[in-house]
């Protein structure tokens, strides 16, 4: 993914259709992987959407999700300004950056950014075995604080994904496609597992779609995309 918005980002959106095409090919033909992006854009069936990119991090999925949805407005939710978020994704309309994290309240947290070869992104409470730099506060937000109805809603937020969708109820009511990292063994300390997704996600009708970036060996974590049970391909 990552070569394929480097290159985008240099030809610019007129090589928007032959990135697709490219990405399309790699995923498919050469990795023999499903491409989440490609079935958000079949199940959604229209780039006149919201949607939310909590972990944006330095912009990869916002980038993807530009490439594929055009006319899509995205809130992308960062906490940790020294990712740039704002230089990397520069050029991309219809982009609103949040530098906070997403949970199931609002208010101030105290927030652990770790080395980049770590898992970044994880409120302090969540760690296992803490990995401590310099803590900082952090305001948190949850999407229910907002008045917009999100399509697509996406959650890399390494652990706290559960506390994000408890924030999220009404949300959920007219999402269509939920996209969040699942564990399969236990990282960190209080991280909900596969299954605890699963459960919470079927009381608001989302059914599981498919599996995207698993590991090898051991199955250790995925992305799971989960879709609204009415919403037919």
């Amino acid at each position: 993914m990552k070569s394929i918005i480097n290159l985008w980002r240099r030809l610019g959106k007129p090589y928007r259709k032959e990135m697709l095409r490219v990405y399309d090919f790699y995923q498919h033909k050469i990795l023999k992987h499903p491409n989440e992006f490609a079935d958000m854009k079949k199940i959604m069936k229209t780039d006149k959407i919201n949607i939310v990119d909590g972990g944006a991090n330095t912009g990869a999925y916002t980038t993807m999700f530009k490439l594929y949805f055009p006319e899509a407005c995205i809130y992308a939710f960062e906490p940790l300004k020294y990712l740039n978020l704002k230089d990397q994704i520069r050029g991309l309309d219809r982009v609103t950056i949040y530098t906070c994290a997403l949970g199931s309240k609002e208010g101030i947290v105290k927030f652990n950014p770790v080395h980049q070869w770590v898992k970044r992104e994880l409120i302090k409470e969540n760690f296992k075995e803490p990995v401590v730099e310099k803590e900082i506060d952090v305001g948190m937000r949850s999407l229910d604080a907002f008045n917009i109805d999100f399509h697509i809603i996406k959650l890399d937020l390494e652990g706290y994904e559960l506390e994000a969708l408890k924030g999220a109820t009404e949300k959920l009511e007219k999402a269509k496609i939920v996209f969040v990292e699942v564990y399969f063994i236990q990282y960190f300390k209080n991280q909900p597992q596969f299954y605890d997704i699963v459960e919470f996600l079927n009381k608001y009708n989302f059914k599981l779609y498919n599996i995207y970036d698993l590991n090898r060996g051991q199955l250790k974590h995925a992305n799971a995309m989960f879709v609204k049970k009415d919403c037919n391909e």
